[in-house]
């Protein structure tokens, strides 16, 4: 049975056995930590979403679990993707759009193979048709593609793309999204504020925590909403594709840094959008899957508690610096075990 389906027929049994455990767990990391914290932070509570359209199932059989999506929509109409649009708003979900702009991601990071990217009029034009479509009235944020760079002209044609699209759309937030793993010793890092926007995703996750920290802060300091997209998978390293499953990191590393940087978007009030998928298993996976789907036998288990006792406690329990130096009791190991 795909954890889709048994989630939808237990899911009060579920929520009410993780809140027991959730609540044992807040009294066992505060006696962990109680002899060697310094800072307990609190903060404000956030909202945690998910990231991307494969998600569509999960959250319709389960509107309650996520606070909102950060879904994906293509350079031109999408008739499927509209009508999930139109679904998961229906039912109360938040929406905030990842709007393509390039052709792939060869233009995207300009490459040597890629297309000759559309003229921002021609690309706002596409995007006031899609959102000029009834089934998108319920989302009013989007972003202008996503891991943007920001030199060799890139960052004035996304200027000149927020005003243009603004002009078609003035009622819609337009975000700036911009690529935090690359960078371009000729252009300072400052230059992307300098781009117009009424908002930013932003998704250096695999950076120190120390940079990591000065890059959140970064943002928040330009005064604009911020949204911070956090890598929460357990089965893989995050740049580790090429090396396949790893069965260690989430223990060694995963859970910490998701830790620690859940903590700082809770400093600073950042909303937050959770990447969970699995790599291909088995024979008859190909591609990225959405962990309620995977096939690995660690992903049901996996979902189920940390959708029952991490997400709330990432929401609202108390953090402690320096991170504790076990992993909470609500947070579970790669296979869903405490």
């Amino acid at each position: 049975m795909s954890v889709l389906s048994s989630l939808s027929k237990s899911w009060r049994v579920t929520i009410l056995g993780g809140a027991v455990a959730l609540a044992a767990g807040f009294m066992a990391v505060k006696d962990s930590t109680s002899q060697t914290a310094t800072r307990v932070i609190t903060g404000q509570p956030i909202k945690l979403g998910i990231y991307g359209w494969k998600w569509t199932p999960f959250v319709l059989e389960n509107p309650d679990v996520f606070d909102f999506v950060l879904y994906q929509m293509s350079p031109r109409k999408n008739e499927k993707r509209l009508d999930e649009i139109a679904a998961i708003t229906e039912l109360g979900v938040s929406m905030t759009v990842m709007q393509q702009v390039y052709p792939s991601v060869k233009e995207r990071f300009m490459r040597d193979d890629a297309k000759k990217i559309p003229r921002p009029e021609q690309a706002a034009a596409r995007i006031a048709a899609i959102y000029a479509d009834p089934r998108t009235a319920g989302v009013q944020t989007i972003s202008l593609d996503e891991e943007n760079l920001w030199w060799n002209g890139r960052a004035e044609y996304l200027d000149i793309l927020y005003r243009e699209t603004k002009a078609r759309l003035p009622d819609m937030e337009v975000w700036q999204w911009f690529n935090e793993h690359k960078t371009d010793r000729r252009t300072p890092r400052r230059e992307r504020f300098k781009v117009a926007t009424d908002g930013y995703i932003l998704d250096p996750y695999s950076v120190p925590m120390s940079e990591y920290t000065e890059r959140l802060r970064q943002y928040t300091r330009q005064g604009k909403p911020v949204m911070a997209l956090l890598w929460a998978a357990p089965n893989w390293k995050h740049g580790g594709r090429r090396k396949g499953q790893d069965n260690y990191w989430w223990e060694e590393e995963g859970w910490r840094r998701l830790y620690e940087q859940v903590r700082l978007s809770r400093e600073n009030g950042v909303d937050t959008a959770l990447w969970l998928y699995d790599l291909p298993y088995g024979e008859t996976e190909k591609f990225l899957t959405p962990i309620f789907l995977s096939k690995n036998p660690c992903s049901e288990p996996f979902l189920r508690a940390f959708i029952a006792t991490a997400m709330p406690a990432l929401r609202n329990a108390p953090l402690y610096d320096p991170t504790p130096a076990q992993r909470p009791s609500w947070m579970p190991d790669r296979c869903g075990n405490y």
